[in-house]
């Protein structure tokens, strides 16, 4: 559940622009986990451990049934928008290696937005069992073990003599304040650490929720705040923010260290390895607020149509719009003449 949790709350898609700040990233991360990750993930492991269902029966208990309905549509309703800026952002990072200009091609996001989102909904379709399961392997393959060779390479980068793109004097760990920018920048910050509760419409299949859910919730604190820490330091090391690809900083990373043992062509198998934690964080996404639309619609708030399931458990009428709605947004990839118009009218 740990995992399954972390998969949720860890992306890596902005951990290129937070290595801009160097060893002032850590603060930019660690207050954020201070004042909203641990407080979040206690409340959460509080609630989850006390009533099972999730976010729409703790609001039911909380403020009844037409908040609870409220408050699980807007989690299920903003995933329609951040599976296909998820997943194109993915598409560039597999593209650095083809060719960076790839990468800003509408047609070729596209068609990865499409088939990285059809490839999850049809694992979904096996129940949660099997959907849980591609979750955790996806955060430990794609996201825990590449960040312990980042880090390993990096410490081995620096004790080898390699001199540092950005500096590690310990005056550094405060990040330069510019006015309000500064506090938009850190505010933001807490969104890297949003979907704590996502999973906890699984708690009911635990065989010790009160006991396991609370330490599920402490290991996915501590997981998420490591790896993203280390993640960003290691790029910082490694690139030099002029030379920096917002989309592929991590690929980078792994290219200049190495290149130090001749091995650079074995990054490409590092972009594998993302894409792949990619598609288990968009499974995640997937899972959660579908199931806990599904105990909307079993309480009689949601036509008969969306209270279906197939054999495995998996709301399928639920999954069925998600995805028509997922491929109308992909078609403005094909439209737009720059993947960036896409981005910038996607995003609030």
């Amino acid at each position: 559940m740990g995992l399954l949790s972390a998969s949720a709350v860890i992306n890596l898609t902005n951990v290129a622009a937070m290595s801009e700040y160097g060893l002032g990233s850590v603060v930019l991360y660690i207050l954020p986990a201070l004042v909203f990750l641990l407080p979040a993930a206690f409340i959460a492991a509080e609630l989850g451990s006390t009533w099972s269902g999730g976010v729409f029966t703790w609001v039911h208990e909380a403020l009844g049934e037409k908040w609870a309905f409220c408050a699980v549509w807007q989690q299920w309703a903003q995933n329609i928008i951040f599976y296909p800026l998820l997943l194109s952002f993915a598409a560039g990072n597999l593209a650095y290696f083809v060719s960076p200009t790839l990468a800003r091609n509408g047609p070729f996001n596209g068609i990865f937005v499409l088939a990285g989102f059809g490839l999850c909904a049809a694992v979904a379709l096996h129940g949660v069992g099997h959907a849980s399961r591609f979750s955790v392997w996806s955060v430990v393959l794609g996201i825990v073990i590449p960040t312990v060779l980042l880090t390993v390479l990096a410490v081995a980068y620096l004790l080898g003599g390699h001199a540092s793109a950005t500096p590690l004097e310990a005056s550094h760990f405060l990040p330069p304040w510019s006015g309000i920018g500064g506090l938009v920048l850190v505010v933001g910050n807490f969104l890297a650490y949003s979907g704590v509760e996502v999973s906890a419409v699984h708690v009911r299949e635990m065989k010790d929720a009160r006991r396991g859910y609370p330490k599920a919730m402490v290991l996915m604190a501590l997981l998420a705040t490591l790896i993203f820490v280390f993640s960003t330091l290691g790029v910082a090391v490694a690139v030099q923010s002029k030379q920096l690809d917002l989309s592929a900083g991590l690929i980078q990373a792994f290219e200049t260290y190495l290149d130090v043992y001749g091995l650079k062509r074995v990054a490409s198998v590092f972009a594998l390895l993302f894409l792949l934690a990619t598609l288990g964080t968009v499974l995640t996404w997937m899972l959660g607020p579908n199931h806990s639309l599904l105990l909307v619609g079993r309480k009689g708030l949601l036509p008969p149509l969306f209270q279906r399931t197939n054999r495995h458990g998996t709301p399928t009428a639920l999954l069925a719009t998600q995805t028509v709605l997922v491929t109308l947004l992909a078609l403005a990839f094909f439209v737009a003449k720059d993947v960036n118009q896409v981005y910038w009218r996607s995003t609030p």
